[in-house]
């Protein structure tokens, strides 16, 4: 009886030992620890390397950010990133009815979307200011606490405006309707400029797929030299939040950050020490 009370005292202390130490470390409980590295996806060129090697071979302790009309590509091959941006109200407005029915898809997984535009009322959407997409998702994901951003796809050097494409008129800007958008009004005139796309182009060497770009699209013309700007300007904020921003495209002209090897970084089991080039 003696033993048989021990064995019981003892087994009923080492269940409240058990029950005590999962209650101190929730890691036991919930086994999602916040990953604190991103991979920023730009739709530019080098996006091509790693949409060949699969978006399936990014380490799953990575979280994404996709972009643009990326979504098109993204629903084909049937892989989505963990946040969504576009921030072009006047893409937005045109993409309009395909973002709204992706945004309330329960079967795809992304967390957020941050558009200019409620397209929505999902609570996924965040409704953000018009901006540069680019630049847009490298600072979100500093606020959001990433503390090591990867970027690829991201070039600054595409050709401003594709042999198939021409510019629209004030009045067939008006039967789009973006005349009836006040942001789109508050615009000063260059942002105004709206090119369409006559003909979905063969080979389209702006972007990581061909068919980024199809007839009918609308599309505003990337300042290069605007965008390299803003790319000092992260690199100054990165600095001064300790965060590492480290660009995997092999053929980006951006030398503002440091370069890293994308077959490293899709093998690579951490991401705290990957050799990187200036």
């Amino acid at each position: 009886g003696m033993m048989c009370n021990t064995i019981m005292k003892f087994t009923l202390m080492t269940s409240i030992l058990a029950v005590l130490a999962t209650a101190r470390s929730p890691r036991r409980i919930n086994p999602k620890i916040r990953n604190d590295t991103i991979l920023i996806i730009g739709n530019g060129l080098s996006t091509r390397y790693l949409a060949h090697l699969g978006f399936d071979k990014i380490p799953k302790n990575v979280d994404t950010f996709g972009m643009g009309a990326a979504y098109r590509y993204y629903s084909y091959i049937g892989w989505w990133p963990t946040y969504y941006a576009l921030c072009d109200i006047k893409v937005v407005f045109y993409h309009q009815k395909n973002l709204k029915a992706i945004i309330e898809d329960p079967d795809i997984p992304v967390r957020k979307y941050f558009l200019p535009l409620r397209v929505s009322d999902n609570e996924k959407l965040e409704i953000i200011p018009h901006s540069s997409t680019g630049d847009f998702c490298v600072r979100k994901a500093i606020e959001l606490g990433y503390k090591r951003i990867f970027i690829i796809g991201i070039e600054t050097d595409y050709i401003e405006q594709i042999r198939e494409s021409r510019q629209l008129t004030p009045e067939e800007i008006e039967q789009i309707g973006l005349g009836q958008l006040e942001e789109f009004k508050n615009m000063p005139a260059p942002e105004r400029h709206i090119l369409m796309v006559t003909k979905t182009p063969l080979v389209n060497t702006n972007y990581f797929f061909d068919s980024y770009q199809r007839e009918g699209d609308i599309y505003s013309l990337p300042k290069g030299d605007k965008h390299y700007r803003s790319w000092q300007r992260l690199a100054k904020l990165a600095k001064k939040s300790k965060v590492k921003i480290i660009n995997l495209s092999p053929t980006s002209p951006l030398t503002v950050f440091p370069k890293a090897s994308l077959s490293n970084f899709l093998n690579a089991k951490t991401h705290h020490s990957l050799p990187v080039t200036k």
